[in-house]
């Protein structure tokens, strides 16, 4: 596990560009073949029946739920595999593989028998012609129950990306795309020995192709999960890291449903410009998705390092990367909308609609390089300062200053700052307390029962004589603790801020000292003394 280690600080040493141009090239090549082959697959489909064709644009957002489902879940293992070769623990990074694994096979399981259930609703929300239906519902069911190698090769080729193996990966996807481009024909019309399967044709051929992706990222990528009794942490940990991009993915997936459900009151035809649009605009988009995923590990392990200067180089020369695929989808939308149609409908129904639509939409694609590169980039930078305040026994005031840490794999909080006997007034719902570098205006007070901010954490570290203690999480049985402050810093050259809620920024006049980033851990958050936590920081208030 030593070089797999060592391998995994390239990410930390060499040049931004040269990673991403040995990282991103391969995937980006695999995610173009991927997206060629689902243009290849609708081109025979589309040569087949236009009815056929619609139920491909019916089916296509439940195969985005898949796709967000299990890349999204391979994100977060991907993402936490990083950290913990970051951190130098290469054997929690390999039970997060194995846990990730498990996580593939229920979420198949679950999808698939929930698809088979409602299939036939659905379908019925977005077509209306009954060939339509009836091709829509055979189609939806092959591809759906058959996702297992979706799921599987979504959490494999994550793990190979976290430990920078990316041939592996690209040789699985094209071996993927171009098993169905050859079986499609094959299937559809029954070529050969083959016996003419129509729709049903095509959906097979999509799921043995994935099967084969997965067969191939299978090997060096299936790891042993961890115990039972630690599976839970691994768990929120990988979720923790992976439902930003779940969740993007499947509002997308609203999204397009939401429009074909719409259209649907129009006509089959405008569903299926719609499906042929998200079709070829996948051409120009799946490569940033895989860029995006490219740059997780890479950011995640600058981070961990506490590398932010690195961080904003890769996000810099993404959004480059990014631009030129976006204005090469312009171009082909806004000139050229009308071979492109024909390419898989002669219908002069479909013709009509997309010659106007296409351009439209495709005139938008430039601002999409930042809604698809910023959620990524930014889903692992959460550094906090927290102040307690608290009242005891009606009497006796207290602050606190913690920042969010982990240690030994455990989330909490560390102390670094902490007072007792904290003179305080009360007036009204309004709590002052004063301190002499802070007077800080408490105007809420929190919940019984426990604070929001406290889920997946273990407690507090406090330092003392050298040794860290660690004292568990209390569970509030009373409205003691306060929320939604003023407050203003009493330092030569004065900091203030003022809560806007959720958050509470600290503006200081000038800096005196600076402190290198580093790993945010227990050990080197309490290395900064309570009186120099100034600079770039906020305070979250979740109530």
């Amino acid at each position: 596990m030593k070089n797999t280690v060592l391998q995994n600080d390239w990410y930390g040493r060499e040049k931004i560009s040269k990673i991403l141009l040995k990282v991103a090239p391969p995937v980006m090549l695999a995610q173009l073949i991927q997206a060629l082959y689902n243009i290849v697959d609708s081109f025979f489909v589309g040569m087949y029946s236009n009815d056929a064709l619609t139920a491909l644009s019916v089916i296509y957002p439940m195969q985005l739920v898949i796709i967000a489902l299990a890349v999204g879940t391979g994100v977060g293992v991907n993402t936490y595999m990083a950290r913990k070769y970051a951190q130098e623990r290469p054997k929690d990074a390999e039970a997060a593989a194995g846990c990730g694994t498990v996580l593939a096979l229920v979420s198949w399981a679950l999808f698939a028998a929930l698809s088979l259930i409602f299939m036939r609703p659905y379908v019925k929300t977005s077509a209306t012609s009954p060939e339509a239906v009836e091709y829509a519902v055979i189609y939806g069911n092959i591809v759906c129950a058959g996702s297992i190698g979706v799921f599987l090769e979504g959490n494999w080729t994550k793990v190979h990306q976290a430990r920078g193996n990316m041939r592996r990966p690209m040789i699985a996807q094209i071996t993927g795309a171009l098993t169905n481009i050859i079986l499609d024909p094959i299937l559809i019309f029954g070529i050969g020995p083959a016996p003419e399967m129509g729709v049903a044709g095509a959906a097979a051929a999509t799921v043995i192709g994935q099967i084969c992706a997965a067969v191939i990222v299978s090997v060096g990528a299936v790891c042993k999960p961890p115990e039972l009794r630690h599976m839970r942490r691994f768990i929120n940990r990988i979720y923790f890291f992976g439902y930003s991009s779940i969740l993007m993915q499947l509002l997308y997936t609203v999204y397009i449903l939401a429009l074909n459900i719409i259209l649907a009151g129009f006509s089959d035809a405008a569903v299926t410009v719609l499906g042929l649009y998200y079709k070829l605009q996948s051409f120009f988009f799946i490569p940033l998705f895989g860029l995006q995923t490219c740059i997780v590990p890479v950011l995640s392990f600058n981070f961990a390092k506490g590398d932010g200067q690195r961080c904003r180089q890769t996000m810099n020369l993404s959004f480059l990367i990014s631009s030129v695929f976006m204005l090469l989808g312009i171009v082909c939308f806004v000139f050229f909308p009308v071979p492109m149609i024909r390419l898989f409908s002669d219908s002069s129904q479909v013709i009509e609609i997309g010659k106007i639509a296409f351009p439209i939409i495709g005139a938008g694609f430039v601002s999409a390089v930042f809604g698809i590169m910023l959620p990524e980039g930014f889903a692992s930078l959460r550094p906090v300062l927290r102040i307690n305040a608290e009242v005891r026994d009606g009497k006796t005031g207290a602050l606190e200053f913690n920042t969010a840490a982990e240690k030994a794999d455990n989330r909490g909080w560390v102390n670094i700052g902490r007072w007792d006997d904290v003179p305080f007034t009360k007036d009204g719902k309004k709590t002052t307390f004063t301190l002499p570098e802070l007077t800080i205006s408490f105007t809420g007070v929190g919940i019984e029962g426990g604070c929001p901010a406290e889920k997946d954490n273990v407690g507090c570290y406090y330092l003392k004589d050298g040794t860290f203690t660690l004292v568990p999480a209390e569970k509030i049985t009373a409205n003691k603790e306060f929320c939604d402050c003023e407050f203003a810093w009493r330092f030569a050259g004065g900091a203030h801020g003022v809560s806007l809620g959720k958050t509470l920024p600290a503006i200081p006049e000038e800096e005196t000292t600076h402190y290198e980033k580093a790993a945010f851990t227990v050990e080197n958050a309490a290395v900064i003394p309570c009186t120099q936590v100034l600079g770039a920081y906020q305070v979250t208030f979740e109530r």
